[in-house]
């Protein structure tokens, strides 16, 4: 509603490109990237239960909407998915796409707390994936914490959280008011603006720049002002003058955008590694399932082999997990005879190999 609402405003003022950048935006990141493959186990559920009805319902209401929206834009695309998706129901939508009006907003359902809290949701795990990369930490390595440096009204809700742990693979989340643990903050002095107003007295300026303190530095980020003292005469700088550069803390990965700071807690545990392990295996299990031609609902038998002892002792511990992600419902760590299908993957080094057949349905 949020987005029809916005589209008419748009709309009415001729802002064209930005209705369709809204538009992509909203199916890519939003409705793609998000729910849809936030919801993919309900989807997969087996049966036709009232919360895997749910999912689909808000889903096909979503992409009706959206080919609605897009009509006047692309509107032959908008009229072949409006048809494929009520065609069951053709008496009552109607012939085609363009004999209906644009979807009038309700705003009565738009909720713009759940809003702003999902906007903050997605800002923390778009800096926490980007924290992981730039330490070359894969996302299927679980991490015992992370840390959150934001406002007191930004703070995720309980059910937010827990998404936001998920998506980013962590044991906990945890809020802090003290930027300066996690970053550091450094100056460099601009030497072409700053020779012009100080000559010859630029290496004492450049003393003065570099040591200036981390927490005055990000300070001075707000006012764009910092102060040095030379020759005992006080002086104002700007961001013309010095450049300021961030670098993590030792121990953690920190990305930060617009004031919210995210810092994972780097130390990956003996225990931490072996779920990680797992992780990693369930992804080979699942490549190795689409390479045998299987549909994503077969059951199946899977054998794992390893010359590692660390990473079968992994994979013992997390059977469970394992069986259930894979849809595996016989596991084995020992080379299965009858093997359907059988595939080498590298495992942090290692050689593993995955074998399986298809369990058939009773």
């Amino acid at each position: 509603n949020t987005i029809i609402k916005e589209y008419r405003r748009l709309m009415d003022d001729y802002q064209m490109t930005r209705v369709a950048r809204m538009i992509q935006g909203f199916v890519v990141d939003e409705l793609s990237n998000w729910y849809i493959r936030r919801n993919r186990r309900r989807f997969w559920g087996s049966g036709m239960n009232t919360d895997k009805n749910e999912a689909y319902s808000v889903l096909w209401i979503a992409l009706k909407s959206i080919c609605e929206l897009i009509a006047p834009f692309t509107p032959m695309t908008a009229e072949f998915f409006w048809r494929q998706l009520t065609s069951p129901i053709a008496q009552q939508s109607g012939e085609s796409v363009h004999f209906k009006e644009i979807p009038q907003a309700n705003e009565s359902r738009i909720d713009q707390k759940l809003e702003e809290q999902m906007a903050t949701l997605i800002k923390i795990v778009e800096l926490g994936r980007s924290a992981r990369n730039d330490s070359r930490i894969n996302i299927r390595q679980p991490l015992s914490k992370m840390f959150v440096v934001l406002s007191e009204d930004d703070e995720l809700g309980d059910e937010f959280a827990a998404v936001a742990i998920e998506e980013l693979n962590i044991k906990s989340l945890e809020y802090s008011s003290s930027p300066e643990r996690f970053l550091e903050y450094r100056a460099k002095p601009n030497f072409k603006q700053l020779g012009i107003r100080f000559g010859s007295r630029m290496p004492q300026v450049k003393a003065a720049v570099e040591a200036l303190k981390s927490d005055d530095l990000r300070k001075g980020l707000q006012s764009k002002e910092w102060r040095i003292s030379v020759d005992g005469v006080e002086h104002v700088l700007t961001d013309e003058d010095i450049t300021v550069d961030t670098a993590a803390a030792d121990a953690f990965a920190v990305a930060e955008d617009r004031g919210v700071i995210v810092a994972m807690d780097i130390a990956i545990t003996p225990e931490l590694r072996a779920e990680g392990y797992a992780r990693e295996v369930v992804n080979r299990i699942q490549n190795t399932r689409k390479k045998a031609g299987l549909e994503i609902t077969d059951r199946i038998a899977l054998a794992l082999t390893s010359e590692n002892k660390e990473i079968i002792d992994a994979l013992v511990e997390h059977k469970d997990v394992i069986g259930s992600d894979t849809l595996a419902k016989e596991i084995q760590f020992e080379q299965m005879n009858d093997a359907e299908f059988q595939k080498e993957w590298k495992l942090a080094g290692n050689i593993i190999t995955i074998a399986l057949r298809k369990i058939p349905e009773k």
